[in-house]
């Protein structure tokens, strides 16, 4: 039996408020629980947290004309799921 793969998306949430640029998982993983991805940014100098299972970055910890990244990880039923997104001070 082959098994079945999930989307499994990093996803931004609009609209931008303030200095605050927040990111969320987009999935059709059966019972996803957001508290349970593991996130990870780049460089290491950028500001982030987990907030009610979304990530959250600092935008002022973010310098112009440096590329930046959000990674995401889920495991689930044996698999790995990833996800990447580029992020810029603009954004």
């Amino acid at each position: 039996m082959d098994q079945v793969k999930y989307t499994f998306n990093i996803v931004p949430v609009y609209p931008v408020t303030g200095d605050r640029l927040v990111f969320r998982i987009e999935t059709n993983i059966p019972n996803f629980n957001a508290a349970n991805v593991q996130w990870s940014p780049g460089p290491a100098a950028v500001t982030g947290w987990v907030e009610g299972g979304q990530y959250v970055i600092d935008r002022t910890s973010l310098s112009a004309n440096i590329s930046y990244w959000l990674n995401a990880i889920y495991y689930y039923n044996g698999l790995n799921y990833t996800s990447d997104i580029s992020i810029s001070s603009d954004q």
